[in-house]
């Protein structure tokens, strides 16, 4: 299980430590709080549409290889591509065509190329993962432990990810070596995630509409979190400038917050990786639903602590409580899909008439059989993608409209709230299906 793990614990230790650069990178290279935004939002918006299509096609690939390694093996190599365009891309324009304003225009062109691409590939690269998972666990019962472990996985690369961004890279030997901040930690990056992929040789059911809604509404609040934090930090608690001139004190106050955002978003993860531990048992206590919510809620509260709070501790407090509301989105959805697909999966094989136990309203048995697992988790994750979409694309102008930063998690705490309404919605048992459907006035489905 750990060994499935390993890629998605890479590509999230590259998300995680290029992301904590990439919005500081594209500020500093001119880009407004609007046009960053923007970009940001493009590698989501190409994951919306591609996932789906990268989730129906795993499930139907024959290759020698496996069904989701060779989509993975790609996705990956571009996600390593990406890795060298965002600190070097100007360099290695300037080496072909000299330096210049020429050289520098395409340099910006090639970080914001490489932004969007490590973005998409990051998250795109998830649906054969989670679906190589859920493969390796079918009829083990285990599913909740494999993605419980995911979860882990994913916690323990954005520990590594934020601790390798955290670190002051210019104040040793191995930042002297590679020139720089951002070319040390990138540089690292590509090593990682290298070794790591050489060790690797919509018509959608209510049930998982439901969820969807809820998964939307949880990652836009996360993802708003994420994003958007160490810019937070630079400009809300440390009263720094990303605009400043180099070495000015604006501009050191704007990357010493950056960094301080970092050490938060460690935390962040170091409480995901702990929290991934107990979500089994709080499930088999508490319900599956139940334990969504909390995640949520403590994810609300934690939003309304630092706006309400700006200073570095309670900031650095709120964002380690954070940790919980990550480890619940990255295991609860799956265990939830896994049970759908699986229950699908049993009333193929054994009776047609109940096949409407979770897929009532799907009308014919082969749409059922044609749509697998990939298909299915590529859906909830478009949810994902699509949040990171809107998010991007109407937090620049929230800003811009509010004239503050802070609207980032005040934006990220509503959604919270939003998400608590709609996890409250989710079908989990038999009994909900009833409720739902003498609510729908659906005859002869359980």
């Amino acid at each position: 299980m750990l060994l499935l793990n390993s890629v998605v614990c890479g590509i999230e230790i590259c998300a995680c430590s290029g992301f904590t650069y990439i919005p500081p990178l594209l500020l500093k290279s001119g880009f407004s709080e609007e046009n960053m935004s923007l970009v940001l939002g493009m590698g989501p918006f190409l994951a919306l549409f591609i996932a789906p299509v990268v989730g129906r096609a795993s499930d139907r690939c024959h290759s020698s290889f496996g069904r989701r390694r060779p989509f993975i093996l790609v996705l990956s190599s571009f996600l390593i591509i990406s890795l060298y365009l965002i600190p070097f891309g100007e360099s290695i324009i300037t080496f072909f065509i000299g330096k210049g304003d020429l050289s520098k225009m395409l340099g910006v062109l090639l970080l914001t190329v490489g932004s969007v691409l490590l973005d998409f590939t990051s998250q795109t690269c998830l649906t054969p993962c989670e679906a190589l998972l859920n493969d390796a666990s079918k009829k083990t019962g285990q599913q909740e432990r494999i993605f419980s472990i995911y979860s882990l996985m994913v916690s323990l690369g954005g520990i590594i990810g934020y601790l390798i961004s955290a670190i002051n890279w210019k104040s040793n030997s191995v930042g002297q070596f590679f020139g720089g901040e951002e070319a040390s930690v990138f540089s690292i990056l590509i090593f990682i995630f290298t070794i790591i992929c050489v060790q690797q040789f919509f018509n959608v059911p209510f049930v998982l509409r439901q969820l969807a809604y809820a998964n939307f509404c949880s990652w836009t609040a996360v993802m708003g979190f994420n994003l958007y934090f160490t810019d937070f930090v630079g400009q809300v608690v440390y009263h720094g400038n990303p605009n400043a001139p180099v070495d000015s004190e604006s501009g050191n106050l704007y990357d010493d917050g950056v960094r301080m955002g970092s050490w938060g978003l460690l935390l962040h993860c170091i409480t995901s990786a702990i929290y991934s531990f107990f979500v089994e048992k709080l499930v088999e206590k508490y319900g599956s639903k139940m334990t969504y919510m909390m995640g949520m809620t403590s994810f609300s509260f934690a939003m309304t602590g630092m706006v309400l709070v700006p200073n570095v501790f309670v900031v650095i407090l709120m964002a380690a409580m954070t940790g919980f509301a990550f480890a619940t989105l990255t295991t609860i959805p799956f265990i939830l899909v896994s049970k759908y697909h699986e229950d699908k999966e049993n009333i193929n094989g054994i009776f047609l008439k109940a096949m409407y136990l979770y897929f009532f309203d799907v009308i014919t048995t082969t749409s059922l059989s044609n749509n697998g697992i990939g298909t299915y988790i590529a859906t909830l994750d478009s949810a994902y993608f699509l949040s990171q979409v809107l998010l991007t694309m109407c937090a620049g102008y929230i800003v811009r409209i509010t004239g503050t930063i802070t609207a980032y998690m005040i934006t990220a705490g509503f959604m919270g709230v939003f998400s608590i309404v709609f996890i409250n919605r989710i079908i989990i048992s038999k009994q909900d299906l009833i409720i739902l459907c003498n609510e729908r006035k659906v005859e002869g489905i359980i």
